[in-house]
């Protein structure tokens, strides 16, 4: 589970490949974005953070249509597990 630093920022994404990237790329160019994904440390770490919170744009190496297609009930249990262990944090929620 990824927890949060004060300032909303999460510990692993230090380590990302992307790190210092202009985040509209993840949003512009799924093709460019998904190659920073390619044996990225944390790519899993990032995907988990997407499914929590919904985000949008590219995370983990999928995109917000790939993502949809996860099961829904392993999202959920996800997203319960986050918020009953007190790492949820609604002020990151898009």
């Amino acid at each position: 589970m990824s927890m949060p630093t004060q300032d909303g920022v999460f510990l692993w994404q230090d380590e990302a490949k992307c790190g210092g990237q202009k985040t509209s790329l993840f949003f512009d160019n799924e093709t460019k974005a998904k190659a920073f994904c390619i044996g990225c440390p944390v790519m899993a770490e990032c995907l988990e953070i997407a499914l929590v919170y919904n985000y949008q744009g590219v995370w983990g190496g999928t995109t917000e249509k790939e993502r949809r297609k996860l099961p829904i009930k392993d999202t959920r249990f996800l997203r319960e597990e986050y918020q009953e262990s007190g790492f949820y944090n609604p002020a990151l929620k898009v």
